[in-house]
């Protein structure tokens, strides 16, 4: 499965579908979840931070 798939298939998951309204969102969701490694909590936290805002720095896992 190529990675446009894969992610297609997670951000349909029920998880995605029901605290995020589009499919941007959910990806943005996705990203910072499985890139960079931050929990459902923190991932919703920065949904919603100002967009001018910097991302979160990458942990090393």
């Amino acid at each position: 499965m190529n990675i446009c798939a894969q992610i297609k298939h997670d951000i349909a998951q029920e998880y995605y579908t029901l605290n995020y309204p589009n499919d941007g969102q959910r990806f943005v969701a996705w990203y910072l979840r499985n890139i960079y490694g931050l929990d459902p909590t923190e991932a919703k936290s920065y949904m919603g931070a100002n967009q001018e805002s910097q991302p979160p720095p990458r942990k090393c896992k």
